[in-house]
């Protein structure tokens, strides 16, 4: 039993000494805001998705911040920066999460094939470096 635990310890260690920082409630993630007005054409690149205590924060890549905060008069409704409201749909994409806002849908994919995501093509050298908002 000593043995093991000890085993298992040093497996522990040596997985810290050599893995990179830990970033709490955060992942590399590809997003993709599609407009209402399809005039306007669909946004895709990578980002960086972080959740914390109910509120949500991305980083694309172009170094533009999103963030929603949980309405405080209404359970499950997010509220964005101007304080238009914001929906979550955890179940209308594979891999991924929606939100539904009042200028369109901003969908967010974690891994997998889900939107037509080629995840061997994405450079993530220029993903953003950390997350914001949180």
């Amino acid at each position: 039993m000593l043995k093991t635990c000890l085993s298992v310890l040093a497996l522990s260690c040596a997985s810290f000494a050599v893995s990179e920082p830990a970033r709490a409630d955060a992942t590399y993630a590809y997003c993709e805001f599609i407009p209402y007005d399809v005039e306007l054409g669909a946004i895709a690149m990578p980002c960086i998705f972080s959740q914390r205590q109910g509120a949500v924060g991305i980083t694309w890549q172009d170094d533009v911040h999103s963030r929603f905060v949980p309405d405080e008069l209404e359970s499950g409704v997010l509220e964005d920066e101007r304080g238009g409201r914001v929906y979550r749909n955890p179940y209308a994409i594979e891999d991924g999460i929606q939100f539904e806002m009042e200028a369109g849908f901003l969908n967010v994919y974690w891994g997998g094939a889900s939107g037509g995501v080629n995840w061997g093509n994405i450079d993530w050298d220029l993903a953003p470096q950390t997350p914001w908002g949180l």
